[in-house]
């Protein structure tokens, strides 16, 4: 009888261990065709990485849980094609369990994954939503235009996770707009944030204009100054999710260039 395999729990990768998860992912990704990605270096985020007793230098499979809030966690799991339908997953999802307590799991999945699908089958998983993969190389994209000299973009954050304001300069804040909201007499009309997804690479999430806003084209400002703001810090590739019922969202990115690259299920468990 073969001896059980070695699963260590962390909070933080150490470099090692951040390259072992990254290679595993590239090797899924290659032979499942897919390009969802391990959140190595996310906030808040556990992994769990497992090491058949066989070869303890070689990792096999792993699991992360981002920890995206009070109700809900969401969970990541890679397991190398050789090392499948022997349990790992399971013996992965054992251990994250006990951290996860109340908190629903969101599984996010590639339809183009069989292996994966079938496991949150068994597992009794059931589908929570669909949603679309875009990608967009802006190295050779062109200036855009704002449609507006008055309006600017005001950063915050660090280099994982930034946050990004659409300002209006100028203008004379409403009376229902709290002085807290204001940046130098400015206006505060959407948000939006980026987090870091490997060198030259972001992901650009919660994208919104303020609903008193909305009906003005903000949501295309909004995108060329930050399109334009990341081509000039280096960045390469710009990935994001969106709802695949999201008909307004899914004609923003399209029109900015962005191409659908995979369609993902999140399964609740």
């Amino acid at each position: 009888m073969s001896a059980e395999p070695v699963i260590i729990f962390t909070e933080q990768l150490n470099p090692d261990q951040e390259k072992q998860l990254l290679a595993l992912e590239a090797a899924c990704r290659l032979h499942d065709g897919i390009s969802l990605s391990a959140p190595a270096r996310e906030p808040d985020t556990l992994h769990w990485l497992l090491y058949p007793s066989s070869r303890p230098a070689a990792l096999a499979a792993a699991l992360s849980l981002s920890l995206c809030g009070d109700e809900a966690a969401e969970c990541t799991a890679f397991t190398l094609p050789e090392y499948r339908r022997r349990g790992y997953f399971s013996l992965l999802l054992d251990q994250a369990l006990p951290q996860a307590g109340e908190l629903d799991i969101l599984f996010p999945v590639s339809n183009r994954c069989a292996d994966a699908l079938a496991s949150l089958k068994a597992l009794g998983a059931e589908l929570e939503s669909e949603e679309l993969q875009m990608e967009l190389d802006i190295t050779s994209l062109p200036l855009l235009s704002a449609a507006a000299d008055n309006l600017s973009l005001h950063s915050e954050g660090g280099e994982s996770t930034r946050t990004f304001t659409l300002m209006e300069e100028n203008s004379s804040a409403p009376a229902f707009l709290p002085a807290a909201g204001r940046v130098s007499g400015a206006i505060p009309l959407g948000r939006c944030q980026t987090s870091s997804a490997g060198p030259g690479s972001v992901c650009l999430h919660h994208v919104e204009i303020f609903p008193e806003f909305r009906g003005r084209g903000l949501g295309h400002a909004m995108m060329a100054l930050l399109l334009n703001r990341l081509k000039a810090s280096g960045v390469r590739r710009v990935l994001l999710q969106v709802s695949a019922d999201n008909a307004p969202a899914l004609a923003l990115y399209k029109k900015t260039g962005f191409c659908m690259t995979q369609s993902l299920s999140f399964y609740l468990y």
